[in-house]
């Protein structure tokens, strides 16, 4: 009764204990990074020290200055002082030579810049991504060309995804992207762009001035702002809707209607 018969059961192994989490990254604050590199410092020169005590390396030269010239080199400077001047200016310019060298080749190239820029961009979105939603009140008339171009332009710049829905009585932006680059669009959209400036330089008839004036004021008012999981939009572009239902259609494509109720619910007088 207590035998097995036939194959016996294989044998399980038992459960594992669940992996220990990786432990976090350490962030020091700019005091502390100031000592870990005063530290490190010091343990290099205390290293190299101790190879040239033991014969491993060759001591370096003095480093020999005008200030320091008469007692480094006592006896050579009282014999010679001209001669000596000239060869410690040699040395410094040498010095100084050999420093910008190293600089010049720690220096990083346009392009490794420009990559480490969009690398710190790309890295900001990876857990999390911010959304601005902002409600401007005209960006298709000719007056808001200018504005237009500095959004689409910083907007690329800053690696950020989302979307202008350009409509006759008022328009929406939607903006994706890590917090640094979505306060850099803030910035812009909230105190560069001057939204109720026009532009003088322009001749304008009758009629215009009468649909500018009817229009009013024109403002940029930031709506609402959250966080998604990721982003709903590609690279930033304007697009244009001749309805209302139009620009629904263009937002319900990303899941993302709402963003037009609270746009039509937002009272920017209001908010004033």
């Amino acid at each position: 009764g207590g035998l097995y018969r036939g194959v016996p059961p294989t044998p399980l192994a038992p459960p594992a204990e669940a992996a220990e989490p990786p432990p976090l990254p350490m962030f020091l604050t700019k005091k502390e990074r100031k000592k870990l590199r005063r530290r490190t410092r010091m343990e290099r020169e205390t290293q190299r020290q101790e190879m040239v005590a033991r014969g491993l390396i060759a001591p370096p030269e003095p480093k020999v200055k005008i200030s320091n010239m008469m007692r480094v080199l006592a006896a050579d400077a009282t014999a010679d002082p001209t001669k000596i001047e000239q060869e410690v200016r040699r040395q410094m310019k040498l010095r100084l030579k050999n420093h910008e060298e190293r600089n010049a080749a720690r220096k990083k190239t346009d392009e490794e810049k420009r990559e480490k820029k969009i690398h710190k961009l790309d890295r900001e979105v990876e857990v999390e991504t911010t959304v601005h939603l902002y409600k401007v009140g005209d960006l298709k008339s000719r007056h808001t060309k200018q504005a237009r171009y500095k959004i689409d332009i910083n907007a690329k710049q800053l690696r950020l995804h989302g979307t202008g829905i350009v409509t006759d009585e008022e328009s929406l932006l939607v903006v994706e992207g890590g917090p640094k680059a979505l306060a850099k669009f803030h910035k812009l959209v909230m105190k560069r762009i001057k939204w109720s400036a026009q532009d003088e330089d322009e001749e304008e008839d009758e009629d215009e001035m009468k649909d500018d004036e009817e229009k009013g004021e024109n403002f940029c008012r930031l709506v609402w702002e959250g966080k998604v999981t990721k982003a709903n939009f590609g690279e930033f572009r304007f697009e244009a809707a001749t309805s209302e239902g139009n620009a629904r259609d263009i937002l319900r494509r990303k899941g993302v209607e709402q963003y037009w109720d609270l746009i039509k619910s937002y009272d920017q007088d209001a908010q004033r």
